[in-house]
């Protein structure tokens, strides 16, 4: 909005007050997103009945998932802006949602095409609504739920919004009084006769009487008989679901989760945990070939969580029952086992917990894992379980069984980074070192992210020794084996520890700029790199140092970091030029908007030419989000000429851009946002 038009704006009247509003005082209320989302509510039709109080207050209806009634004030704004307000019965009930903007948007859309809008009557039924004079269920009621929806773009707002409002929840203790009054009210006959309604309509109401009256008829067999022909049915169902389409087959639970409700309640027990063996196993069977997003997963879980409150309970001894527990944990790959938790933090016997060692050691045997092959499986199953016997172990004071047993598993599974890491805690440096260069040098090869771990580990209890030429060559061997400025930073700090900073700089600069990696000393510290089983260097090691190019991005990084332009520039140049001749054609377009604000000041004429092609080629991209993003490169130009005095240059390069552009409507509307311009006259 322009200056003249704030200083009188408030002795305006409301349509004129309106007819000011740029898209920037759009996106400064409601946010970039709501402004783009709400446009797209407006174009595609959803703003249905506008209307418009005698104070300029708009009203409609917006239509989305639901059917949203939404109301959007203008008040004589302060110095620093237009005072929007709105408030609307969506889900965020926040003011500047996409709903408001549309209605907005509709209303100038309007104005621009001389349509006359309508006023708003004293009783329409939206002004109650909004103001919340109405139950849940009127609302409810008032908002159709037949009408075509976008359903991907309404699930978008829920990650970054606050949660819905619960007006019901208030309501709770009120209606639950009125519901009981009216139940004590009935006969026994009346109150049967409604429950007997309800069972009919509802199934799962049925079910559940029909699984409480079991026991009343004397057939305290039936639930445990039932809940097993339940296990059956259900884990046999073949599971599916297309969110998109809202189809699939999600077997429901809650009947299951009800009969173990009862056979708990009943005492039961021995009986529940038998049926939770059954549902753990071919529970987890069922997830495994299920396509679904977790419900199942999260429906057999609380199945289990019943199962699991009966553990205490159980007539067995305190080791099997928290065998019982920590069986399920071992074998739990889907989260299932998540009511097993509380148990296992309650107070178990030293004796029990060393039951329970014994009996899981025992499993380790016959859980074989291939040698030379990348059997993830077996290695992954039998760490799981050895991780189990290390916890029952410590929790049974055997803490000194815990390293024999590190140091056996790690030459089985590979599991070096578990042993040095007990090893370092030990404060058992040497050993540590040792059986991490061990780790390198036998998994190294076959599990890289292993061996960069425990070379961590070895910079680690080289830095506890301050051993500073240790460390400063394992750092190198980080930059050399994935070059950035952060790692060429931190070399630098632990070279110039062990004395070696100018000579470590040196070489680390000579390897971006040529490719070649420096000769390591005959001394280095450096740890040793895995053997392998020829002479021979592996064709990507055998490359030479022009197939693999200096690292002119690690450069240009840097030479912005230190805040050198010319280099900034040089580095640049050259990247372009690479790519140029290369198969890639962006030459560097991703970089130019980064080069010109490290330029700008020593170097403007460049910076100004950098910016300009930023904002061709976000132009030609024709997105609405392409225009958004040039829009910064845009207003950075203007800048520039302004600094430079240059002033006249600004408009016209933005009338070339409305010249060659003239029929992309978005990338007009936002040029209009970045002249301010309001969005009537756009």
């Amino acid at each position: 909005m322009s200056q003249k038009g704030r200083r009188t704006a408030a002795e305006r009247p409301a349509e004129g007050r309106w007819r000011d509003l740029t898209w920037n005082d759009l996106e400064a209320w409601a946010g970039a997103r709501s402004l783009q989302r709400g446009r797209s509510y407006q174009r595609s039709g959803r703003v249905r009945q506008l209307a418009r109080s005698a104070d300029g207050t708009l009203l409609a209806w917006v239509h989305g998932q639901l059917r949203y009634a939404t109301r959007v004030e203008l008040a004589a704004e302060p110095p620093d802006g237009p005072a929007l307000a709105s408030r609307c019965t969506c889900p965020l009930g926040i003011s500047g949602c996409k709903h408001a903007v549309a209605v907005v948007v509709a209303y100038l859309d309007a104005l621009k095409k001389g349509e006359a809008v309508p006023a708003a009557g004293e009783n329409d039924s939206r002004w109650t609504l909004l103001d919340g004079d109405e139950d849940d269920e009127a609302r409810a009621d008032d908002f159709g739920d037949d009408e075509h929806d976008d359903a991907e773009d309404e699930a978008g707002d829920w990650d970054e919004t606050p949660s819905p409002r619960r007006r019901r929840g208030k309501r709770a203790p009120a209606r639950q009084d009125a519901i009981r009054a009216y139940l004590e009210g009935m006969s026994v006959a009346e109150l049967a006769a409604f429950v007997l309604q309800l069972a009919e309509r509802y199934p799962e109401v049925g079910e559940e009487l029909a699984t409480r009256a079991a026991p009343a008829r004397g057939k305290t067999g039936d639930p445990v008989r039932q809940a097993r022909k339940e296990i059956a049915r259900l884990t046999a169902q073949q599971v599916w679901y297309d969110r998109w389409h809202g189809e699939g087959n999600l077997p429901d639970y809650r009947g299951l989760q009800s009969l173990f409700a009862q056979l708990l309640e009943n005492g039961q027990i021995d009986a529940l945990l038998e049926l939770g063996e059954t549902l753990f196993t071919e529970g987890n069977r069922q997830i495994g070939e299920a396509n679904d997003e977790g419900e199942t997963a999260a429906a057999i879980a609380d199945c289990m969580d019943v199962v699991f409150r009966a553990v205490p309970a159980s007539g067995r001894p305190d080791a099997e029952k928290l065998l019982y527990v920590c069986n399920k944990k071992v074998d739990d790959e889907y989260e299932i086992s998540r009511g097993a938790d509380a148990l296992l933090e309650k107070e178990w016997s030293s004796e029990a917990w060393s039951a329970v060692a014994d009996e899981l050691a025992g499993c380790l045997p016959a859980l074989t894992v291939s040698e030379g092959g990348d059997d993830f499986t077996g290695r992954y199953r039998r760490d799981r379980l050895s991780d189990w016997v290390i916890l029952a172990l410590r929790r049974a004071g055997r803490e000194a069984e815990v390293l024999p047993l590190c140091e056996a598993e790690a030459r089985v599974t590979g599991s070096y980074e578990r042993l040095v890491k007990e090893l370092i805690a030990a404060g058992r440096l040497d050993d540590a070192g040792r059986w991490a260069r061990e780790g390198i040098e036998r998994v190294g090869a076959r599990y890289p992210g292993i061996a960069n771990h425990l070379q961590d580990h070895l910079r680690e209890i080289a830095e506890r020794r301050k051993d500073w030429p240790a460390v400063a060559a394992i750092r190198a061997e980080e930059f050399f084996g994935r070059p950035t400025v952060a790692a060429l930073k931190t070399l630098e700090k632990a070279a110039a520890k062990a004395g070696c900073g100018p000579q470590a700089r040196a070489a680390a600069l000579h390897f971006l700029e040529t490719g070649v990696r420096p000769a390591p000393a005959p001394d280095s510290a450096a740890p040793t790199r895995s053997r392998r089983p020829t002479g021979r260097r592996p064709a990507v090691e055998r490359a030479t140092a022009e197939e693999r190019g200096p690292h002119l991005e690690v450069l240009l990084d840097l030479a912005v970091e230190e805040k050198r332009p010319d280099d900034v520039l040089r580095w640049y140049d050259r990247i372009v030029a690479r790519r140029q001749a290369s198969r890639y054609g962006s030459a560097g377009d991703h970089l130019a908007g980064r080069v010109a604000d490290a330029v700008a000041v020593a170097q403007p004429d460049r910076a100004l030419t950098l910016y300009r092609k930023v904002v061709e080629s976000q132009i030609a991209l024709t997105s609405p989000s392409a225009y958004d993003a040039a829009l910064p490169y845009l207003r950075k130009v203007r800048d520039l000429l302004r600094r430079l005095g240059r002033d006249a240059e600004w408009p016209r390069y933005l009338g070339e851009i409305r010249d060659a552009n003239r029929r992309k409507r978005r990338l007009l509307e936002a040029l209009d946002r970045l002249e301010s311009r309001p969005i009537v006259d756009g």
